[in-house]
C-alpha cells in the first residue's frame, strides 16, 4: 500500500510540474503574465527537471527530461518529452512573456488523478535566461483529496537550438 502511494504520488508529480506553471500545455490568448516583445533570447532550452515532493508521509525525488521554448516573440511554453501520466489538468488557456530575461508567474490549476482524486494547485515558477542557458525554479503545494504534499523543481537548461 505505501509503494502504491509512493508511486502514485510520484506519477502526479511529474505530471504537474512539468506543466505547473502554463496550466497543463500554454496558450495562445494575449492575456496572461507580460507583453509579446521581440527577445534575443528565443529558442530552444533542453535539460532535465529535478523533482522533489513530500507529503502523504514520504518524499520523492526524480528528475524527467524537459524542454523550454521561447517564441521570437518572448512567449515561453514548457513540456516534458516523452513523459506521459494519468494526470490531467485544466489549461488555464494564458500565455506568458518574459520581462527582460525574466519570466515569475504563480497560478493556480485543478488536476485530478485516478488515485489522488481532485486536487488544487498553487505554484511558482520563475524562468531565467541568457545567450546560452536559462534555468527554472519553483514551488507547489497540492491540495488532493487523498491528501497534500509539496514540491519543489528546479532545471539548468543549455540552449540547443535558435
Amino acid at each position: 500500500m505505501k509503494h502504491t502511494i509512493k508511486k502514485t504520488a510520484y506519477l502526479l508529480l511529474v505530471a504537474l510540474s512539468a506543466s505547473l506553471l502554463f496550466g497543463c500545455g500554454g496558450g495562445s490568448s494575449s492575456s496572461g503574465v507580460g507583453s509579446p516583445a521581440a527577445t534575443p533570447y528565443a529558442g530552444v532550452y533542453d535539460g532535465v527537471l529535478n523533482l522533489t515532493a513530500q507529503g502523504l508521509g514520504l518524499s520523492v525525488s526524480d528528475s524527467v527530461t524537459y524542454r523550454v521554448v521561447v517564441g521570437v516573440d518572448g512567449q515561453v511554453t514548457d513540456s516534458a518529452p516523452g513523459f506521459s501520466g494519468a494526470a490531467t489538468c485544466d489549461d488555464d488557456g494564458k500565455a506568458y512573456y518574459l520581462a527582460g530575461n525574466v519570466l515569475e508567474s504563480s497560478t493556480t490549476i485543478n488536476c485530478s488523478h485516478p488515485s489522488l482524486g481532485t486536487c488544487i494547485v498553487e505554484g511558482s515558477t520563475r524562468y531565467v535566461f541568457n545567450a546560452a542557458a536559462g534555468s527554472v525554479s519553483g514551488s507547489a503545494t497540492y491540495f488532493c483529496q487523498a491528501g497534500n504534499f509539496t514540491a519543489t523543481f528546479s532545471a539548468y537548461l543549455p540552449k540547443t537550438s535558435s
